[in-house]
């Protein structure tokens, strides 16, 4: 027994070496299986973080501000500024040439910021330093402009007279500095049978201006009424109303403008066109015309009020016209509009205005200058409107011009003045009686129609 005892013992010594060896292998195992794991996750982290570093909707976070120069006129500049992946509000410094010069607060991630009090014909460098609700600072990329030139005051004016009574000029047109034209009613005195002659224009050839009668023919007759309106695009393309001269012959275009629908006839105020197959035609009553090269088209403008102007100049952004209208009547207070035509119908932008617009000018997208009780600017059609406070307080009759930095204005008591970007020119001391009207602007020539005392004038500056 007792050998036998012996023997089983080594062999039980054996068996528990052989499990803790096993153990051994087990917790080896395990540990390699961790180890394993370890690396896993470790190489999708790696992987996730790569992706998150490089996937394409993500890049933006490399610029967190852009500042975009958008504008420059002679004393004033516009910029946009593009926040992205920043926490709203944002304080935002802008420095021109290393100085602050503005420092407002931002909860957009697109801002418009204009600077001010700058100087003509200056280049500068601009840049802001943004300051998120989060903390921090952000510097944003730094842009390069130069601000318009001003443009020359020094005109010299020459008055021109025409007629004995009653007589006024309404509207001019330039073609060239030797072809002018001019229209309204002139009553000279005569010997004829009525005592006097009535003359509807009068056309300058560079060195005279010659009184003429522009015809009206009908089927059953030919008259010489008063002229309101014309627009001119070469010598032998103009338009006296809904009077054409092609260079050889008057005709009257498809009877003339379309009738009211009791019948009635209106007054025309302002015609405006690209070419004599896109004219618009603006008068008393809300009316507003198309010709289309083969017809006038009543355009219904949803309003009474008289249309005093039309003005339209192209959109170099989206590459179409941009026609806007102001209508307005001093017997209706508060009862002003500014309409805009596009694709045959016509919106309102403006309504219940204060200021009487009498005459619209403006330079798409840039600048926009209403005539009437003052003088308006804006930087787009709905306004804001704000009056500009450094001209005579007279009554402005028309406004045109060349340039945001090149604009005329003209009105009540002989108000004449030139904006050059920067500051105003008023050329006429007040005089009692008397009204200045329609401009038209060319080069270094503009011609300005008008009355006084029952004489009807042309006003011809030259730069």
């Amino acid at each position: 027994m007792k050998s036998k005892i012996e023997i089983e013992r080594p062999i039980q010594i054996l068996s528990s070496s052989k499990l803790i060896i096993q153990k051994s292998r087990r917790e080896e195992n395990m540990l390699r299986v961790f180890r394993t794991l370890l690396f896993l996750i470790a190489t999708i982290s790696l992987l996730v973080t790569s992706l998150n570093c490089h996937r394409t909707p993500i890049e933006p976070e490399k610029i967190k501000a852009n500042l975009i120069y958008e504008d420059a006129l002679c004393t004033e500049a516009y910029f946009r500024l593009k926040l992205a992946y920043i926490d709203f509000p944002a304080n935002v410094d802008l420095y021109v040439d290393k100085n602050k010069v503005n420092s407002f607060r931002t909860f957009s991630e697109d801002t418009v910021i204009m600077v001010e009090n700058l100087l003509p014909k200056k280049s500068y460098t601009s840049y802001v330093r943004i300051y998120p609700a989060g903390g921090g600072e952000i510097v944003s990329n730094e842009v390069s402009f130069t601000t318009m030139d001003t443009t020359s005051h020094n005109f010299t004016w020459q008055i021109f007279e025409f007629g004995d009574f009653s007589s006024d000029l309404f509207d001019v047109a330039i073609i060239n500095e030797n072809d002018i034209w001019a229209v309204g009613q002139i009553f000279v005195v005569d010997t004829s049978s009525t005592g006097y002659t009535m003359y509807n224009a009068v056309h300058w050839d560079g060195n005279k201006w010659e009184l003429k009668k522009i015809p009206v023919i009908t089927s059953s007759s030919v008259y010489y009424p008063r002229m309101t309106v014309i627009l001119a695009f070469n010598k032998n393309d103009i338009w006296f109303g809904g009077v054409h001269w092609d260079g050889n012959k008057f005709t009257l275009k498809n009877n003339g403008f379309p009738l009211m629908p009791n019948g009635d006839g209106w007054q025309v105020n302002k015609i405006w066109g690209t070419s004599s197959n896109d004219i618009y035609a603006v008068g008393d009553y809300g009316n507003i015309a198309h010709w289309d090269g083969k017809r006038w088209t009543k355009i219904e403008s949803g309003t009474r009020l008289p249309i005093r102007d039309i003005y339209g100049a192209l959109n170099n952004n989206t590459g179409n016209y941009e026609i806007l209208c102001v209508a307005a009547d001093s017997h209706i207070p508060r009862n002003s509009k500014v309409l805009k035509i596009e694709n045959g119908s016509v919106r309102e932008l403006a309504t219940n205005t204060t200021w009487e617009p009498w005459s619209i000018w403006f330079i798409p997208g840039r600048r926009y200058y209403h005539a009437g009780a003052g003088l308006w600017e804006a930087k787009k059609p709905e306004g804001p409107w704000v009056e500009n406070m450094q001209l005579p307080p007279f009554f402005s009759t028309s406004v045109r011009g060349q340039a945001v930095n090149d604009v005329l204005v003209s009105g009540a008591f002989w108000l004449l003045a030139h904006w050059n970007g920067m500051n105003w020119q008023v050329y006429f001391p007040r005089i009692e009686s008397g009204c200045l009207g329609n401009i038209d602007y060319k080069g270094n020539l503009a011609v300005v129609v008008g009355y006084k005392n029952n004489k009807a004038f042309i006003l011809m500056g030259r730069r």
